[in-house]
């Protein structure tokens, strides 16, 4: 009988890459929202797609890619662990694309599915790229200090940002880093936060001209009225003699 001759089967390498992701949560009474920046790095093979695990309770609001026309379409689906963002690319990311500050940029922007958080306990959203070696990169906060007050609870050591990110010159109030977890750790950064109304308290400048004439005297006074904290809707003025007000401003 005639030798076989010898064969090979070729199977292609999974592609291998790392991806930095920066979210930036801003907690707010009505206007709440997630921005997540992940900035990748193949280091073997191709990545045809993008794909990023979302956090439940959160609804896509947009979704870009950088450099420009990078971007073909993206959707969303949902297993048995919640919703995934699937972001297909006009050409596959490979080695050439080494980091820069015009590295390929993922940005999603989220906004919470439910209104009302004020006095609620909120885990905090936890959202990752899937097929990525490692999970590393860095959860921020933000929040308005002026009227709300914010309750954290969490395990995660606080941290002076370090990159620049989706917050630009809004610095957040507490930034947890994390570096070099397993790719299928249960959680970046696990914790629950509280967001609760300052008492409101108002600053108030008062003037007064008073006018006498025969019989009777007029007081015009001018107040002048400046919230420090909290939200304040109203005050109550008081009056120390029985008197007619008019009332402008």
């Amino acid at each position: 009988t005639a030798a076989r001759r010898p064969q090979a089967k070729l199977v292609p390498h999974e592609v291998e890459f790392r991806a930095r992701q920066l979210a930036w949560w801003r907690v707010d009474p009505t206007r709440s929202s997630l921005t997540l920046q992940i900035a990748y790095e193949v280091q073997y093979g191709q990545l045809f797609q993008l794909t990023e695990r979302l956090p439940s309770g959160w609804e896509v609001q947009s979704v870009n890619v950088a450099p420009e026309r990078l971007l073909r379409n993206w959707r969303i689906r949902t297993d048995k662990d919640g919703p995934v963002l699937l972001v297909d690319l006009q050409r596959p990311l490979t080695t050439t694309d080494k980091p820069t500050p015009h590295s390929p940029t993922l940005t999603v922007k989220l906004k919470p599915a439910q209104a009302g958080i004020l006095g609620k306990e909120l885990p905090f959203p936890d959202a990752f790229p899937i097929g990525a070696q490692f999970r590393e990169g860095a959860l921020a906060i933000a929040f308005d200090d002026k009227t709300d007050q914010l309750a954290v609870k969490t395990t995660a050591v606080d941290a002076p940002p370090q990159d620049d990110g989706p917050w630009e010159k809004d610095l957040p109030a507490y930034y947890y880093p994390y570096r070099g977890l397993q790719a299928d750790s249960s959680s970046s950064v696990a914790g629950v936060l509280t967001l609760r109304p300052r008492p409101p308290r108002v600053r108030a400048q008062c003037t007064s001209d008073v006018i006498l004439s025969t019989g009777r005297a007029t007081v015009d006074t001018r107040l002048i009225l400046e919230a420090e904290q909290g939200s304040p809707d109203s005050v109550d003025l008081y009056v120390s003699a029985p008197c007619i007000l008019a009332v402008s401003g």
